[in-house]
């Protein structure tokens, strides 16, 4: 059974509107059907699942130390 992206969201524990935002980031899911909804069927859930939290990782903040925030000043 198909479900929503905002149902797979839910079902495991995902602010809905950010994981929009990386089906709009990613290539591979920028194709929403009718309505501009996105359907998943369970394979496909598995796959976008995996791929939130890959994009998730790589959208993680640097965290700053003392030596990058001398070597990011200007003189």
């Amino acid at each position: 059974m198909a479900k929503s992206g905002a149902q797979v969201a839910k079902d495991h524990g995902i602010d809905p509107k950010e994981f929009r935002r990386f089906l709009r980031a990613a290539p591979s899911w920028n194709n929403p059907g009718p309505g501009k909804r996105y359907t998943f069927e369970e394979q496909d859930e598995a796959t976008a699942i995996k791929g939130y939290e890959a994009w998730k990782v790589s959208r993680q903040p640097v965290k700053r130390t003392r030596e990058t925030s001398a070597v990011m000043t200007l003189p």
